[in-house]
């Protein structure tokens, strides 16, 4: 069974990673750098298409081209 906290944690750490840009590879990746091993099994079942979005807002935002 999977601690609940770790996983929110890793979420937390996914999402920012995410809002600073990085692609879901790149932050599953990280996060199993980080220690999250769980993070290539959990990452795509839970939160690829949150990710996305936020990492192509975020470049968005980078490249000045908000709405």
């Amino acid at each position: 069974m999977q601690n609940p906290k770790r996983i929110e944690a890793m979420f937390e750490g996914a999402r920012e990673l995410a809002s600073e840009g990085r692609h879901p590879q790149m932050i599953e990746l990280l996060l199993e750098m980080e220690g999250y091993s769980e993070a290539c099994e959990v990452i795509p079942l839970n939160l690829v298409s949150e990710l996305k979005r936020i990492a192509e807002q975020a470049r968005k935002e980078r490249n000045g081209s908000t709405p």
